[in-house]
């Protein structure tokens, strides 16, 4: 018979763990998918919150755009409210749609890259794999997920208030938005901040 104390000890699939960890247990107990090639464009170090959680859920089409709406069997017009010449849906607002393209060519131009694509597959496939400084990408990343967040407020602007703003404001507003959040990148010490900063500023 032993006289030393009993020790417990946490294991987890045969593995021993030298203290319980929650992160581990629910590893083990979650339904795990393939991570999808698209993740590393929503979670980034240099992304906004809500601009991220908004172009994920427009990944996974989970937002209530018009022609959701109508599978759903509201009856409601299927018009592009920003621009009036298709139906909308998630693949016309980002960015198929003449007002939306205006505005993803203006944040791209900020950015240096010209003729970007404007068909979803497209966009998402050119931003995993373009080249280039790894701060301009990051550039790129923000001012992506910052027209789909801005686009689809300025969308519901006109649904739920009658009220528009131009391309020129819209973009005007997702650098003037992206410029601050490098700045408090910047005063919290991170110091890739300031370089994704300098590729906004012309």
């Amino acid at each position: 018979m032993s006289s030393t104390n009993d020790t417990p000890i946490w294991a987890i699939d045969g593995f021993p763990y030298k203290s319980f960890s929650s992160k581990a247990v629910w590893n083990a107990i979650r339904i795990s998918n393939p991570k999808r090639f698209w993740a590393p464009l929503l979670w980034h170090k240099a992304a906004i919150p809500r601009h991220a959680i908004s172009s994920w859920l427009f990944m996974l089409n989970r937002n209530p755009t018009l022609d959701r709406l109508s599978s759903w069997g509201f009856d409601v017009e299927l018009d592009c409210l920003l621009c009036g010449m298709a139906q909308e849906s998630r693949n016309h607002l980002f960015f198929d749609c003449v007002f939306s393209a205006e505005v993803w060519r203006l944040i791209t131009q900020r950015l240096g890259f010209s003729s970007p694509p404007i068909l979803w597959d497209h966009v998402l496939f050119w931003l995993s794999t373009i080249s280039g400084s790894k701060y301009k990408k990051l550039a790129l990343l923000q001012g992506w997920q910052g027209a789909i967040y801005e686009l689809w407020r300025e969308r519901n602007r006109r649904f739920h208030d009658g009220l528009s703003l131009s391309p020129v404001i819209v973009a005007k507003h997702i650098i003037s938005t992206l410029e601050n959040k490098c700045n408090a990148l910047n005063q919290l010490g991170f110091k890739h901040g300031i370089s994704i900063l300098q590729c906004w500023i012309i």
